[in-house]
């Protein structure tokens, strides 16, 4: 394993020492809905780790202590700067890590801009490009002439990461279920805004739509938003349903609230729609598909240094600071934006918003 010094941690601890992972100093990690759903315990279920848990999915850091094997086999060094997703640990200033789940970047990124990729934006990547090739879906036009749905805000940081992906590639129509109030700042922002009532647009969109994406996992579907689908289309519920009460282990297990159970038993059409209807965890796609999450990582890292995608980094905040944004952030009482923990961070003059 690896050993970084980490920019985003929570908890103060001296630097791991446990061979063979890699040790890192964290240089950023973001304040995410993740994070304070862990600390309500509605997260991961039985796979929780032993207390103390500290928060933190996503960092970027730097490598300061990794053994020669580890070292050629993976093509890492120390001083390196590199990037992973991981179910915690991240708002600290030290940890230990598998190297295998390392993806190394450029000194030229922002620290803090690169950690909002790994979870958010490789969300936002992954349900977009459901289905494609490697070679398919890191083309410019990966996804031209496609339409997408959004049900659920796009005013968060995955509903924002999903509109910047899909234009920058190519999507030719983007839709997003909103109130009346809401429509202008979504026609300004590209989008065609639709009424959270299907019925007052169903007639105009039936069978459409490529991708219906719910970026909230609290969203009510209904039968209409599967009928707007083409015969090709797919419809994704994205992350679990929090405020639940349900652990992630025993929604999965008992096919709780599953995507899948969402398609009404009594439709004719529920054999072929639920081949469909997809759940997208990022972290279980991480654990099952790490060579090609890694790979997508990279993708958007190359996107970054482009400047491609900007995310919005509202503001850098130090380590003692994370639990008064972690308020912030349930109670959603910020723009929308992300909020990076620099555990090394002194100068307090910074985290201006807390």
């Amino acid at each position: 394993m690896c050993y970084l010094r980490n920019f985003l941690r929570t908890v103060n601890c001296k630097p791991p020492c446990f061979s063979p992972f890699v040790g890192l100093f964290w240089q950023a990690s973001t304040i995410s809905v993740t994070d304070c759903s862990m600390r309500c315990g509605e997260w991961m279920g039985k796979d929780t780790p032993p207390l103390p848990i500290t928060p933190g999915v996503d960092m970027v850091g730097k490598i300061f202590r990794i053994d020669q094997d580890n070292s050629s086999l993976c093509n890492l060094s120390v001083g390196d700067r590199v990037i992973s997703l991981t179910r915690c640990g991240g708002n600290s200033r030290y940890l230990s890590i598998d190297p295998d789940r390392l993806v190394k970047i450029s000194e030229n990124v922002d620290p803090a801009e690169a950690a909002c990729l790994a979870e958010t934006y490789m969300s936002a990547f992954q349900v977009l490009h459901f289905g494609q090739s490697q070679v398919q879906r890191y083309r410019s036009n990966a996804l031209k002439g496609k339409s997408i749905l959004i049900l659920g805000t796009v005013a968060t940081t995955l509903g924002h990461a999903i509109v910047e992906l899909a234009t920058a590639a190519g999507v030719e129509k983007i839709l997003a279920t909103a109130t009346p109030k809401h429509f202008p700042h979504l026609r300004s922002l590209g989008i065609i805004p639709v009424s959270i009532d299907p019925a007052l647009w169903y007639d105009e969109l039936n069978g459409e739509i490529d991708l219906v994406l719910v970026s909230n996992a609290n969203e009510e579907v209904v039968a209409e938003h599967f009928k707007a689908l083409n015969e090709r289309g797919h419809l994704i519920v994205i992350g679990q349903r929090l405020g639940s009460g349900m652990p992630i282990g025993d929604w999965e297990s008992k096919d709780y609230l599953s995507a899948r159970s969402l398609v009404c038993k009594r439709n004719k059409a529920r054999v072929s729609m639920i081949d469909r209807t997809h759940d997208y965890n990022p972290f279980r796609q991480w654990d099952q598909e790490l060579g090609k999450s890694k790979k997508d990582l990279c993708h958007l890292v190359k996107l970054l240094e482009k400047r491609a995608i900007k995310p919005n980094v509202l503001d850098r905040i130090p380590l003692n600071k994370v639990a008064k944004a972690q308020e912030m952030v349930e109670s959603q009482r910020h723009p929308s934006g992300f909020l990076v923990c620099e555990p090394w961070l002194r100068n307090k003059k910074r985290a201006v918003r807390l």
